[in-house]
């Protein structure tokens, strides 16, 4: 084999392996990323349980207990569905699995622009980027 052909070989055999390793490297970020989703890290603001917020234990969130928790703080009237003051554990489910369709399928769960621009200013403001 001449040197220019044992030269191309190795410029190629350097090139699967850079690939290779990049590939390797994508996947392990990829995996670790999956990870923390499962494990409720990748969102900026954690779902907090229904106890959690109950702080008194009375067996309902009022709306300074809801205030611990801005997705919920931010739409009480909208989650207390039986305008009582307070959100019980069904109010407080059905409100998880509406916030939860939402993120999964923002178009789909009733987002329409403007509200997704509410949705975005609302974050930037949670995050201390957005000014009141």
């Amino acid at each position: 084999m001449n040197r220019k052909n044992l030269l191309n070989l190795i410029s190629i055999s350097a090139a699967a392996l850079s690939l290779m390793l990049a590939n390797t490297a994508f996947s392990a970020g990829q995996q670790t990323q999956q990870r923390g989703m499962e494990e409720g890290q990748g969102s900026t603001q954690q779902s907090k349980s229904f106890s959690e917020l109950d702080q008194n234990q009375d067996g309902s969130i009022s709306e300074e207990e809801a205030e611990n928790w801005h997705t919920l703080g931010s739409k009480f009237d909208e989650a207390d569905r039986n305008s009582d003051q307070t959100i019980d554990r069904s109010e407080f489910s059905a409100f998880e699995r509406m916030e939860g369709e939402k993120s999964m399928h923002p178009q789909e769960g009733g987002m329409g622009g403007e509200s997704m621009r509410q949705q975005e200013k609302d974050t930037a403001r949670e995050r201390g980027n957005y000014p009141d």
